[in-house]
């Protein structure tokens, strides 16, 4: 019996699985034996006779299956196996898959190894999988093409990562110390996927405002990198998105837009305190910002701390957040609900909230928004919320990092305009993990946290340039 992987939106791969026990089956069919005469203006009758076929017709039914897959698998299939077969139960077989079919909790076992051709969408390969055996040290290896990654397994359902595969390129999968349980393989297509991605550049940002009034040269090279739009006027989100928007398209550019207006907004710190009045509002307005990206590419950042703060309305929070991510994807965007940070919610308790958040129309969240962690601990952090999604049923999740600000180790708690922070690396799309689809500028590096107590320092979102000199160490 076959059966497939339950996964959405990606390639998946259909495994085979141990065969029903051996029954006696008897197969009945019709074959037309006589058609009789018929009167002129009469219609003949067909006579029909029904012959049953026991063992040896079930034997020369299954020849003729296996004849007929024979000479099928010459056509494209989504993945083609190229190993060594052994039992039914093991990988040794892959087809064509309908994303529409089901797992249905079954599973497929790799003892030893087997070598796939994907032929496919390509994109970050992900494997589900763990081990039966709770007292071995489990180990997959995986290699494409010349790129070989060693994954430690357990006995615990898990995603694993296993790089980038293109299409038509070789996966090599070895088990070692014992066997191992693999529910699905996937692709998932992250955000520069497609293609190269250029990311537009906000002219009207307020650090390319200081590098035309400083002249500053390092303002002015900071200025060059593209960092993400904040929509946080409730007056103005609407016409600044579709400026956005439209001065992207027409520079063959990518938007990336950070909605921060909800209510209660920055309940704790307060020196973002904001937002709209109330749950209708909030809709309203996101219902205008939906209308002026619609039809255009652009990437929409889904409400920053919104679900990392304890204080406020929290459930309010979640379902407003639900649906402004629907009114974003149905707008055409490519969703990300922020997720905060390591530091703030476990992998799982955030899991939960953003199935809440309906993360599953999205296409992933972000982590370390205008926060100051490594690059590495944030991804540590995107990957165990990814598997803590998966447990809860939401698969093909990816997300973004900022690390506009990641330079250098910032200590835990301080999270205002801390002075040991420095300037992060360049965006980019190609990050570590194959979960996430880029670690970009979303916080502008320069803008203030808030005043904070700190002398000189001005109201969150502003740009000064003694905190842009103070993240180059100066």
């Amino acid at each position: 019996m076959t059966l497939y992987a339950p996964l959405s939106h990606a390639t998946r791969v259909l495994l085979p699985t141990a065969p029903a026990p051996t029954k006696m089956w008897s197969i009945a069919v019709y074959t037309m034996t006589n058609m009789t005469e018929a009167e002129p203006g009469e219609e003949p009758v067909v006579v029909k006779r029904r012959r049953k076929f026991g063992i040896i017709g079930v034997f020369v039914f299954i020849t003729l299956i296996i004849i007929i897959a024979g000479v099928t698998a010459v056509l494209p299939a989504r993945i083609l196996l190229i190993g060594p077969t052994a039992d039914a139960n093991t990988l040794n077989d892959v087809d064509d898959v309908s994303s529409q079919d089901s797992w249905n909790g079954s599973y497929a076992v790799l003892d030893g190894t087997s070598t796939l051709r994907w032929d496919g969408v390509g994109g970050a390969l992900l494997i589900k999988a763990r081990t039966s055996e709770v007292d071995c040290e489990a180990a997959l290896d995986i290699t494409i093409e010349a790129d070989t990654q060693e994954v430690a397994v357990t006995n615990q359902w898990q995603t694993l990562a296993g790089g980038i595969v293109a299409d038509q390129e070789l996966v090599k999968l070895i088990s070692s110390n014992c066997p191992i349980d693999l529910e699905w393989l996937t692709t998932r297509t992250r955000l520069g996927d497609g293609g190269p991605i250029k990311l537009w550049d906000d002219p009207n940002a307020a650090i390319d405002e200081a590098a035309r009034s400083t002249e500053d040269e390092e303002i002015s090279a900071a200025a060059l990198i593209p960092s993400a739009t904040w929509l946080i006027e409730s007056d103005s989100s609407v016409q600044r998105a579709q400026e956005a928007v439209d001065s992207a398209s027409t520079a063959g550019a990518l938007a990336v837009l950070v909605m921060y207006n909800v209510v209660g907004r920055d309940c704790e710190a307060k020196e973002s305190a904001g937002g709209v009045e109330n749950a209708e509002a909030y809709q309203e307005l996101v219902n205008g910002v939906a209308g002026a990206i619609g039809g255009t590419r652009s990437v929409m950042i889904v409400e920053p701390d919104a679900l990392s703060l304890d204080c406020g309305d929290l459930e309010g929070r979640v379902e407003m957040i639900a649906g402004a991510t629907r009114a974003f994807v149905e707008a055409g965007a490519r969703v990300y609900i922020d997720a905060g940070n390591s530091r703030w919610r476990g992998a799982d308790t955030m899991a939960e909230l953003l199935v809440g958040a309906d993360i599953a129309a999205a296409a992933g969240f972000t982590v370390n928004v205008a926060n100051f962690i490594d690059p590495t601990e944030a991804q540590t952090y995107g990957d165990s919320i990814v598997n803590e999604l998966e447990k809860l049923g939401v698969s093909n999740i990816g997300y973004i990092v900022d690390i506009s600000r990641s330079g250098a180790e910032v200590p835990t708690g301080e999270f205002c305009n801390p002075p040991e922070a420095r300037l992060g690396g360049g965006p980019t799309l190609n990050a570590a993990s194959p979960n996430a689809d880029g670690l970009l500028w979303i916080k502008p590096p320069g803008e203030s946290d808030g005043e904070c107590g700190i002398e000189g320092a001005p109201p969150a979102g502003e740009f000064w340039v003694e905190g842009f000199q103070a993240l180059l160490g100066e």
